[in-house]
This record gives structure tokens, C-alpha cells and sequence, in this order.
């Protein structure tokens, strides 16, 4: 089902399709469901237009994880305009609220790991990150950047595969009978400025999240990187503690803030912060000035039990 959004602003704002995944089932088989309703895709401000269409529809069912096939959903763009589409954003949005997550580490974020993302044309991988769900979520990735001629000409279509795979791993038994939402959104511009980003005021840096994660009754910390392939930071910029009692702590308060120093390209900093009582924390971060999207990154929810303040 496609969702679409007309921005009128400066920066010709076009915003794309939605994806439905729904996940594990009993009996170690998974479903992965796409509904395409076809309706009129052209969107234009002023002489940016770009057509996003997807062409499939399927359902696919009884496909078990130690098969690790690949689901491809094919994504078609036009140009249609008569100005070059510079930037092609790439927002992935995880609906955690329709995630029903039990005690014992399966959230939202968790169950994303399990799924590998890949984006191709012209029977060519565009990308050399290796992408997992969770990794998008967190980011947001200019699918222009991976084009030839960095963007798309007047008149000029693009096809792109987005295969989704399902990665085999240990301890996964506890994400059965899960669903999670997932909301893929690609907003198109024309020019430079404006939302979103600004690249006249962007220093070209990008973080991330990498992975890195702990929580005890102590300490928690995630670790936040620059991309190897971003420049470096021109200043610093704020973080943020979100603390919830149970639930997802996007949903929750600010515990504690504080500063991510200027990061060289593929530098990496670690935020810690100490509890002070039990439920779920999650770090939030934020871009630089100018950078796309919605500029903001969040890391995995860390756990702390009721255990560790029983005296």
C-alpha cells in the first residue's frame, strides 16, 4: 500500500511507499506480506516531479529461516521533471508501538537484526554497507549517492530491487509468532537546501549507532561512529537518555543529555550513562546541522533489571 505526502517547501519534498513485513510464525516458518494498492503515483511542485511506482504484489508464506531465500520488491522511478533529482532519502521507520515485545530482549530493534536488506539495478548490488533493518532505521541513506551519475536526469527511470533476507542466527525461537511494521520512505529533491538537510550548511559527517552495546546494574553505554566514508565533524553535537519503566523508552522521559565531541571520518565515541533505577533505556543522538532526514539516530533499548537495586 502506497503512502504518499506533498510537502511544498523549498526543497521539493516527494515522499514514497510503504512496506509491510510481518515475521516468524510457529513452527519456525515466517511470512513476509506486501499489499500494493495501484493508484496514481505522480507527485510535482513547480517542475520537480518524480513518479514512484512498484509493480508486485505477493505473499509469501511457509519459507523457513535455514533457507535464507530472498524477497525481492521491485521499485520503479521516473523523473518526470525538468530539473536533476539530486538527492534520493532513504527513511526506514520501525512501528515499535505494534510490536508487542515480552520480557528477555526480543524488542522491536532486536527482531530487525534477523533481516538483511539489499538494494540492487541493473543486476548489480548498489551498496557496499551491509544493511540490516535495524541499521536503517537508524540512518538514512541517499539512494543517489549510489547512481553513476549521482541523482537522476530528465526523463531518466530507475529500477530498484529491495531484497529482504532472512539472516539464520542462534536464540531466535523467542521472536516467534512476531510481527513488526516496517515503513520504507524516499523523499526526492531537486536542488540543494531545505528539508531535508541543507548541504550548503552540512559538514558531510554521519552517524551511526555500530552496535556496541551494554547494560548492567552499573553502567550502560552504546557506542556512536562517523562513517569511514563521511567527513569529518566541524563541532559537537547533543545526546540524549530516555528512560521508560516498561515499553519503549522513545515513548518515555529524558534521564540525562550531554555532548558527542567532533569525530573524525570513522571515529567513534561512547556514551555512558549510570541507572538509577530499573526499566528500559534507549540513547538518542543527533546529526549535524544540514545533514538528511529527520537528523536524529536512536540506539538499541538496554535493559535494567529491578534485581539491581534490591539491597
Amino acid at each position: 500500500m502506497f503512502i504518499y505526502k506533498n510537502l511544498k517547501n523549498y526543497s521539493f519534498l516527494i515522499i514514497g511507499f510503504l512496506l509491510i513485513i510481518a515475521s516468524i510464525i510457529p513452527k519456525g516458518s515466517w511470512s513476509y506480506f506486501n499489499d500494493i494498492e495501484k493508484m496514481p503515483t505522480t507527485l510535482a511542485v513547480g517542475m520537480c516531479s518524480l513518479d514512484v511506482e512498484s509493480e508486485i504484489k505477493f505473499n509469501l508464506t511457509n519459507l523457513f529461516p535455514a533457507e535464507n531465500e530472498v524477497n525481492p520488491l521491485h521499485l520503479k522511478m521516473k523523473n518526470n521533471g525538468s530539473f536533476f533529482v539530486n538527492h534520493l532519502y532513504l527513511k526506514t521507520i520501525l512501528d515499535t508501538k505494534s510490536y508487542e515485545a515480552d520480557n528477555g530482549g526480543n524488542t522491536a530493534e532486536k527482531f530487525a537484526e534477523q533481516f538483511k536488506v539489499e538494494f540492487w539495478a541493473n543486476n548489480e548490488q548498489l551498496h557496499a554497507e551491509n544493511w540490516t533493518l535495524d541499521k536503517l532505521a537508524t540512518t538514512v541513506p541517499d539512494i543517489a549517492a549510489w547512481l553513476p551519475e549521482g541523482g537522476l536526469n530528465i526523463g531518466e527511470e530507475l529500477d530498484i530491487s529491495v531484497k529482504v533476507a532472512f539472516v539464520k542466527g542462534e536464540g531466535q525461537k523467542k521472536f516467534e509468532d512476531k510481527s513488526l511494521p516496517v515503513e520504507f520512505v524516499v523523499e526526492g529533491i531537486c536542488g540543494n537546501g531545505g528539508d531535508p538537510g541543507d548541504p550548503g550548511k552540512w559538514d558531510k559527517s554521519s552517524l551511526s549507532f555500530n552496535g556496541a552495546y551494554r547494560s548492567s546494574c552499573t553502567e550502560i553505554f552504546a557506542t556512536v561512529r562517523n562513517g569511514a566514508g563521511s567527513r569529518a565533524m566541524e563541532g559537537p553535537v547533543r545526546y540524549e537518555v530516555y528512560w521508560v519503566a516498561s515499553g519503549n523508552p522513545k515513548d518515555g522521559e529524558i534521564v540525562a543529555s550531554g555532548q558527542i565531541p567532533a569525530l573524525g571520518s570513522g571515529g567513534s565515541h561512547i556514551l555512558r550513562y549510570t541507572p538509577s533505577k530499573a526499566g528500559v533505556y534507549k540513547f538518542k543522538a543527533y546529526q549535524r546541522q544540514g545533514h538528511p532526514g529527520i537528523g536524529e539516530l536512536w540506539s538499541e533499548s538496554l535493559q535494567v533489571n529491578q534485581s539491581c537495586f534490591k539491597k
